[in-house]
């Protein structure tokens, strides 16, 4: 399972290196903005499609 595992591991390592730049306080400012763009859409998609009684 070697040859699944380590390309995988090796992914995500290289996906979270852009974070660094971004230092110790500004993640939390990035989660909070996408949680936010996320719970917009939810909404969206919920007025678009009123549940029918």
């Amino acid at each position: 399972m070697n040859w699944f595992f380590e390309p995988l591991g090796d992914f995500f390592l290289w996906s979270f290196k852009g974070l660094t730049w971004l230092g110790e306080h500004y993640f939390n400012v990035v989660l909070i903005v996408i949680g936010a763009a996320m719970t917009i859409w939810w909404m969206a998609q919920m007025a678009r499609h009123p549940k029918e009684h």
